[in-house]
C-alpha cells in the first residue's frame, strides 16, 4: 500500500489554497524576487578573478561581525561545519575560526583549484580580528578545517587540521600550527589507510576532526575518513593519534570493521568527556541485502583511543509509529539526514541530527539523542506559521539535496552541566496574500536563517525554535546565513541566568552556486547552480535568556493540571507535525488521546506502561482538519488536558 507523503500534504496546503494546480506552482511567478525592504548592498553578480578588489563584507544583525575570511562557493555543504570555531577555555575574550575560503571566482574551475584555509583570531571578545588568509603559506589547495588549541608546553597554541596535497604524492590529513603570527606544518598523516588502500584522485584520509589527550596536550586524537575510487568499496572510518613530539610516520587504524564503520564524507564528530573518554558519532550507508540503509552510530573508547566499543545504533532508516500513521493506515519513515553534531554532557553523550519523513529532502527536523535517554526526540521541525525550513523552489533552480531545508544542526553544551543549545540553518519563506512565497534570491535561489533550540534540564525538555540570524532586517543587509558552528562550550550567567553563545557562520548576499549539481525532479537535466558571489565568515556572541529554555511544559496552556502529571504540544499551534510532551511523577499506565471539540476521540498517541519521567512523543496530524482539539493524558487514576491548535 502506498504511503501518502507528508511532504506532499504540506505542499498542497500551501498551495491549494490559492487555487493554483501542480504545473501553476512551477511558474516562475510563484517565486518572486527577493522583496527590497530592507538596505541591499548592490552586487554585479559576476565572477570575481583572483586579485579582484574585495567585495564591502555585509551589514548583519545581532552583533554579527567579519572574522576578515571571505571567498567564493558552498564547499561547505559537501561536510560540516562543527569544528570552525574555538574559544580558549581559560580566557573567553581569546577566540580562533577557520574557514575554507577561495581566491579566485571567475570559474568553477579557478574556484576550486584556489581553494585555501584561513584562520583568524580575536583578542577582545569578537570584537576585532587578525586574519590570515592561508594557512599553508605557500599556496597549498587545502580544504574542510578543524580548529583546536594545543598544549606544546608553554601555553595553548591554536592548531588546525585539514587536508590537502603539499609537494604532490596525493591528499592527506595535515596539522598546521602557529609560529609567531604565521603558521608552519607540523604533521601529514600518512595517505594510505590501514589496509594500505588510496582514495579517489590518489587520496589518503581526508576531512579529519581531532581532540587532544588530556595527558599530553601535543598528542592528539584524529579521525577520518576516505573518499573512495571508482568501483571501490568504502573503506572504514580510520583513527590515529599523531605524536608532535615524534614526528616518524604512524598508521592509521580501522575504527571498526569496514562493514560497520564505512566511510562517510566528513559526516562524523569526535568529542572528548569530562572523564576523558573518546566518542565519535558519524553517518554511513549500510548495505542490506541490496538496500542502502542511512544509519547514525556512536562509540567510544576508555583508553585514549587503544581500543573502542562495539558501535551502537542512535537511528537508522525505520518505519517509525511515533511519527504516526496516514489514512491508509501505514506507518511513516525515519531517514536520517547526513549532518549531525556531538558534544559530552560530562559523561553523557549528547548526539544531534537532521532527518526527514519518507526520505525527502522537502520535509526535515532536527532530533536530539543522548545515551542517558537512550531515544531520539525531535526538538525542532519545518513550521509554516514560523515561515521556516519548507523548500518551495521551482523546478529550474531545484538545488541540490545536500542543501537541506532544515538541517546543519550544531550543539553546545554548558557550563554549568545542565544547559544545552543548538543551532541550525533553514530556508524560509515570507506569508502575502494567504499563501507561502518563497524568500528567494533574483535567480529563484532560497535564502537561509539561523535559529536555535535549547533544553535547561540535560535534553530532557526543549524550548521552542528562535532566531539567532535572520535573512534581513531593519537598517541591514538582505544576506543568506548558513551553516553555524557553536563553540563545544556555552556560558551560563549567574546572576541573570542568560546564556552567552559563541558562534561562527557564513553569510551571502545572495544563495546559489553549490558545490554539487542534484537532477531536477522531473529528470529533464541538471539543477542550476546560480551565479559565483563572494561569501563572508562571521562570528556572532549571543546572550539567550531564559525563556528561549523553557519547555512548552511550563508554559500556560495547560488545563486541569495535577501535581503528579503535565501535559504540552510544540508547536502550538500545529500544522502536519506535533510533539507531544507529558511528564509523570510514578510508574504508571499511561494513555495519551486526542479529542475533537464535540468530545469525540480521534487519534490514539499513547498506550502503554512508563516509568516515571518526561517523554516526548512525536505525532503527524495531516489528517487533522484545522480547529481546536484536546490532548488528553491518564495516569494513576489522574487526568490532565491541554489545548492544541490545528492549521492544516
Amino acid at each position: 500500500m502506498k504511503k501518502r507523503s507528508l511532504v506532499l500534504a504540506l505542499l498542497a496546503l500551501l498551495f491549494g489554497g490559492v487555487g493554483t494546480t501542480a504545473q501553476d506552482s512551477e511558474r516562475a511567478d510563484q517565486f518572486p524576487q527577493t522583496p527590497n525592504e530592507y538596505q541591499h548592498v548592490p552586487t554585479s553578480l559576476l565572477p570575481l578573478a583572483k586579485g579582484a578588489a574585495q567585495a564591502v563584507p555585509l551589514n548583519l544583525r545581532q552583533g554579527a561581525i567579519s572574522t576578515g575570511l571571505e571567498g567564493f562557493y558552498d564547499y561547505q555543504s559537501n561536510g560540516m561545519s562543527p569544528g570552525w570555531i574555538m574559544v580558549n577555555p581559560a580566557n573567553s575574550d581569546e577566540i580562533h575560526v577557520v574557514y575554507m575560503r577561495s581566491d579566485d571566482g571567475s570559474s568553477i574551475e579557478n574556484v576550486s583549484s584556489s581553494r585555501r584555509v584561513g584562520h583568524s583570531v580575536s583578542m577582545d571578545g569578537g570584537k576585532t580580528w587578525t586574519p590570515t588568509t592561508d594557512v599553508s603559506g605557500e599556496g597549498t589547495r587545502l580544504g574542510f578545517p578543524y580548529v583546536g588549541l594545543a598544549d606544546f608546553g608553554f601555553d595553548l597554541q591554536p592548531l588546525v587540521a585539514t587536508h590537502g596535497e603539499p609537494g604532490g604524492g596525493g591528499v592527506r590529513t595535515l596539522f598546521y600550527g602557529r609560529s609567531g603570527q604565521s603558521f608552519l606544518r607540523l604533521y601529514e598523516m600518512p595517505r594510505p589507510t590501514a589496509d594500505n588502500v588510496t582514495g579517489a584522485d590518489n587520496g589518503g584520509p581526508i576531512w579529519p576532526s581531532y581532540v587532544p589527550h588530556p595527558s599530553n596536550g601535543a598528542m592528539q586524537e584524529v579521525i577520518a575518513s576516505v573518499s573512495p575510487a571508482t568501483g571501490q568499496p568504502a573503506e572504514a572510518l580510520q583513527i590515529g593519534t599523531p605524536d608532535f613530539d615524534d614526528v616518524n610516520i604512524v598508521s592509521w587504524k580501522n575504527l571498526a570493521n569496514p562493514f560497520i564503520s564505512q566511510t562517510s564524507g566528513g559526516r562524523y564528530v569526535i568529542a572528548r568527556s569530562a572523564g576523558g573518554k573518546i566518542g565519535v558519532v558519524y553517518h554511513h550507508f549500510f548495505d542490506f541485502g541490496g538496500d542502502t540503509i542511512p544509519i547514525i552510530r556512536f562509540t567510544e573508547s576508555s583508553d585514549e583511543g587503544k581500543t573502542w566499543s562495539d558501535p551502537e545504533i542512535v537511528v537508522f532508516q525505520q518505519e517509525d509509529e511515533s511519527l504516526g500513521t496516514n489514512e491508509n493506515g501505514d506507518i511513516d519513515t525515519l531517514t536520517p539526514g547526513s549532518s549531525l553534531d556531538f558534544a559530552y554532557l560530562g559523561e553523557d553523550p549528547q548526539i544531534v541530527f537532521s532527518a526527514t519523513v519518507n526520505n525527502l529532502f522537502r520535509y526535515q527536523s532536527i532530533f536530539h539523542w543522548s545515551r542517558s535517554s537512550g531515544q531520539y526526540q525531535l526538538i525542532a521541525t519545518s513550521d509554516v506559521e514560523e515561515t521556516r525550513g519548507i523548500q518551495t523552489h521551482p523546478i529550474a533552480t531545484w538545488q541540490p539535496g545536500g542543501v537541506m531545508g532544515l538541517g546543519y544542526p550544531s550543539i553546545s553544551i554548558g557550563d554549568d552541566g545542565k544547559h544545552i543549545v543548538v543551532a541550525y540553518m533553514a530556508q524560509g519563506q515570507f506569508p502575502r496574500n494567504d499563501s507561502l512565497i518563497a524568500v528567494a534570491s533574483d535567480g529563484g535561489f532560497l535564502y537561509h536563517r539561523i535559529w536555535m533550540v535549547g533544553s535547561k534540564d540535560g535534553g530532557q525538555t526543549w524550548g521552542g525554535s528562535n532566531i539567532l540570524q535572520d535573512w534581513a532586517g531593519e537598517d541591514s543587509d538582505s544576506a543568506s546565513a548558513e551553516y553555524p558552528s557553536l563553540n563545544e562550550t556555552c556560558r551560563v550567567d549567574g546572576e541573570s541566568d542568560d546564556v552567552i553563545i559563541d558562534m561562527a557562520f557564513q553569510a551571502r548576499r545572495h544563495p546559489g552556486m553549490y558545490a554539487f549539481l542534484a537532477t531536477r525532479p522531473d529528470n529533464s537535466g541538471d539543477a542550476l547552480r546560480g551565479p559565483i558571489e563572494e561569501t563572508f565568515q562571521y562570528f556572532q556572541r549571543t546572550p539567550l535568556s531564559p525563556a528561549m529554555f523553557d519547555s512548552p511544559l511550563s508554559v500556560d496552556n495547560k488545563e486541569d493540571v495535577s501535581n503528579s502529571l503535565s501535559i504540552a504540544t510544540s508547536p502550538n499551534p500545529a500544522r502536519g507535525l506535533v510533539a507531544v510532551h507529558y511528564s509523570l511523577e510514578k510508574r504508571g499506565d499511561v494513555v495519551v488521546d486526542i479529542y475533537n471539540a464535540l468530545g469525540q476521540k480521534v487519534k490514539s498517541v499513547v498506550n502503554e506502561h512508563r516509568t516515571a519521567g518526561n517523554y516526548t512523543k512525536n505525532l503527524v496530524i495531516t489528517d487533522l482538519t484545522s480547529g481546536t482539539y484536546h490532548v488528553v493524558l491518564t495516569a494513576n487514576g489522574a487526568k490532565t488536558s491541554t489545548v492544541l491548535t490545528v492549521l492544516n
